[in-house]
């Protein structure tokens, strides 16, 4: 059985330039065993999403990434 690499990140978090830098290298790495769960409660650590960086359509900056989404 192939080995599965699973990341769980918090929406808030993905206003951090690290995460989009990960989301562009694994495809390019042709990393196929990587999964991430996105937890999308519209908040991070000091407020709503809203308030601090909005972060709007995350399956579709994932998908032009080159990530399968659901």
């Amino acid at each position: 059985m192939d080995e599965i690499n699973l990341v769980l990140l918090g929406d808030g978090e993905c206003n951090e330039g690290s995460i989009w830098e990960a989301a562009m290298a694994a495809p390019n790495f042709k990393l196929d065993n990587l999964y991430a769960i996105i937890d999308k409660n519209n908040f991070q650590q000091t407020g709503s999403n809203k308030e601090i960086m909005n972060v709007e359509n995350l399956k579709d900056k994932w998908s032009s990434f080159g990530w399968d989404t659901v």
